[in-house]
């Protein structure tokens, strides 16, 4: 994909997640599941998020037809959104919280900084970044 249709799809949070439920999709080819903001994620008891994006790859266990998904994904993905309290909390509050659930893999994606993160679950429990690419 050329920088200029990039760019376009960075331009919003919604079209980031729909470009991104389209690619992950089209590389899961039928296998494994990419579900958007309506399913709701229990990282804890009585706490639970509903990320732009979860991935359940090939092999994992499917989500549930009703209700929270209780087992970890192996790819939340969130799109930052761009004000101050918005931001921590899609930077740290959430990061936090499924890197406590148990999350393998977190992905953030900033449309205004035009980046693309990926941060990996260490055997400790936190994540550390393993990529980082400039989208524009």
């Amino acid at each position: 994909m050329d920088a200029w249709r990039r760019r376009k799809c960075l331009i919003s949070g919604t079209s980031s997640r729909s470009w991104l439920i389209q690619v992950i999709g089209a590389g899961l080819a039928g296998r494994g599941f990419v579900v958007g903001s309506e399913l709701k994620i229990l990282t804890a008891t009585t706490r639970g998020r509903k990320p732009d994006l979860a991935v359940i790859l090939p092999g994992s266990k499917a989500p549930p037809r009703t209700g929270p998904l209780r087992e970890p994904p192996d790819i939340l993905i969130e799109v930052v959104t761009p004000t101050p309290r918005d931001e921590r909390r899609d930077r740290v509050e959430k990061m936090s919280e499924y890197a406590n659930f148990g999350v393998p893999y977190f992905w953030l994606v900033d449309p205004t900084l035009g980046a693309f993160e990926i941060f990996e679950r260490t055997p400790t429990g936190n994540y550390q970044s393993s990529s980082v690419s400039r989208l524009a």
